[in-house]
């Protein structure tokens, strides 16, 4: 009979021990909840983030056409909306402006790199007709934060008018 009494010692579970053991599974359970939450506020974030610079970016496009469709001249444009900040000019027809978060030119090819949020591509066209000139601007708009990704573009056109040449004809 003693050695029953020692079996029955060691198998007896205690109701602590199943306490504890329930506690852990918990435990992990709301780890595991706690990490997918983290990354969906993390990828809500960053969501957000590309929702709102796009939005910025897209009204700074709209009041660069705005603008060229009174002057018809892309550097004029530009000149006027950055204030005269420097921009990359690939030619004369054609300019490339990398903006940081706050939609502000970077100026060097390492800020533009590190800091460098929104590009955009702007394309001008201009045709002299007999009473003045008609020009026409593309615009690409691309979001930078992960991989280029294109988010926007248009085309925006203004007719300035040469009135030399109509003062010329009426003499």
């Amino acid at each position: 009979m003693i050695v029953l009494r020692g079996l029955n010692r060691i198998t007896k579970v205690r109701p602590m021990n199943l306490f504890f053991i329930e506690l852990i599974i918990v435990l992990l359970f709301f780890s595991l909840s706690g990490t997918v939450v983290l990354g969906l506020f993390a990828a809500a974030d960053k969501t957000a983030l590309k929702s709102s610079l796009s939005e910025r970016a897209v009204m700074c496009v709209q009041s660069l056409s705005e603008i060229y469709a009174t002057n018809g001249d892309m550097k004029k444009t530009t000149d006027e909306y950055f204030s005269g900040a420097s921009y990359f000019m690939e030619s004369d027809d054609r300019c490339m402006i990398c903006l940081d978060e706050e939609l502000r030119p970077l100026y060097t090819e390492d800020a533009r790199e590190q800091f460098g949020r929104i590009s955009i591509f702007m394309e001008e066209n201009t045709e002299k007709t007999a009473h003045g000139t008609y020009s026409e601007l593309s615009v690409q708009l691309f979001l930078m934060i992960d991989e280029p990704d294109e988010i926007y573009s248009h085309t925006c056109s203004a007719y300035i008018p040469d009135f030399s040449e109509v003062q010329n004809e009426k003499l």
